[in-house]
């Protein structure tokens, strides 16, 4: 047996912990197995509110998202989990009080010994100044056209 894996545990548990961005961790079936100290610091939630829940339950109703839940074929969990491949998804979301904001959500599989997915890591970037740079840019090419 292996005497540092409970280091080679800790550390794995800080560096997922240490992430910038939110990240989750689901299961097959889409159920949330783990959440990092980010995703509960930016959404104001606990472990026990995210932790066994459905990705679709508590995206819809703890993170404002009103597209979920999303349909199998433009899911991005499904999409992973069927292709063994990682992908992404531009969302423009609505909070509660009106304003908007822009998430890049990126999953990413886990995969067994025979290259099945077991586990999909989902991260959550706010790319919102980044989006409205690119308009910016957009309309600064668009008058520079013109001119």
């Amino acid at each position: 047996m292996n005497s540092n894996l409970p280091q080679e545990i800790d550390w794995r548990l800080r560096v997922f912990d240490s992430l910038s961005f939110p990240t989750l961790i689901m299961d097959r079936n889409g159920t949330v197995v783990s959440v990092n100290q980010k995703l509960l610091e930016k959404y104001n939630i606990s472990k026990p509110q995210v932790v066994g829940k459905s990705c679709r339950e508590i995206f819809h109703s703890l993170f404002d998202d009103p597209n979920l839940p999303c349909n199998r074929e433009t899911c991005p969990l499904d999409k992973t989990i069927d292709e063994g491949v990682g992908h992404s998804v531009l969302k423009q979301i609505q909070r509660q009080d009106g304003s908007m904001y822009w998430e890049d959500r990126v999953f990413s599989p886990i995969l067994d010994d025979a290259g099945n997915v077991i586990y999909v890591v989902e991260s959550i970037r706010d790319v919102t100044r980044t989006k409205a740079l690119e308009n910016i840019i957009h309309d600064i090419r668009e008058f520079l056209n013109r001119v």
